[in-house]
């Protein structure tokens, strides 16, 4: 019912029979830009999704559905979408509906006028999940960033080369006890060029 904007039908299954409106509801009644219907439904509703709401407006030559929602006051004109990161202004010129400039212009308006009275004219930052997108994005297609250490003649070395590095200096502490100036050495050059077992070997100090 809330699909074809029976609104009528609406209201009294909502006000007689006790039905339950979730965003699904609001979502195509919106789709198809029946107002009087939305409003019905949003009356019942707790905590409003607004983005279901206007993705499913935007773009589709509903100027007046798009100026009902700007015009509650809990929606909040600056909000990115979750799976794009866009505005909704951004998202009206992306999709250049049915009259697009204009729907466009008035949720730039909408925006606009919002950051200066919220937020002290600054633009809002994006939100979390769009920053942790960024974040993984910097670190290379698999979201991970190379770490590299410089060895002690200055050169740059990888992890395993360096895991190499600490096994010598396992090797020099175990065979500082020894006197033998002679062994030590040929203990820690053989063991620096060899490769990491899963388990390192320990040997006895002579």
């Amino acid at each position: 019912m809330a699909q074809i904007g029976d609104d009528k039908t609406v209201s009294e299954w909502i006000g007689r029979a006790r039905v339950a409106p979730d965003h699904s509801c609001v979502k195509v009644a919106a789709r198809g830009g029946h107002i009087i219907c939305v409003r019905h439904l949003l009356a019942h509703i707790g905590e409003k999704d607004y983005e279901q709401y206007m993705l499913a407006t935007i773009g589709r030559g509903h100027h007046a559905m798009v100026e009902f929602f700007i015009q509650q006051d809990d929606f909040d004109p600056t909000q990115r979408s979750e799976q794009t990161g866009k505005t909704y202004f951004e998202i009206a010129e992306e999709r250049q509906g049915p009259n697009w400039q204009e729907e466009r212009d008035a949720l730039k308006d909408a925006y606009d006028k919002y950051v200066a009275t919220h937020h002290g004219g600054h633009e809002p930052s994006s939100s979390p999940q769009v920053q942790k997108t960024r974040a993984r994005t910097r670190g290379g297609p698999g979201g991970s960033l190379k770490v590299r250490k410089r060895g002690a003649s200055g050169e740059t070395i990888d992890r395993p080369k360096r895991k190499k590095l600490l096994s010598a200096r396992v090797y020099r502490r175990d065979a500082s006890s020894s006197k033998d100036e002679g062994e030590i050495s040929s203990v820690v050059e053989s063991h620096a060029d060899m490769e990491m077992s899963p388990e390192p070997m320990l040997r006895e100090s002579p």
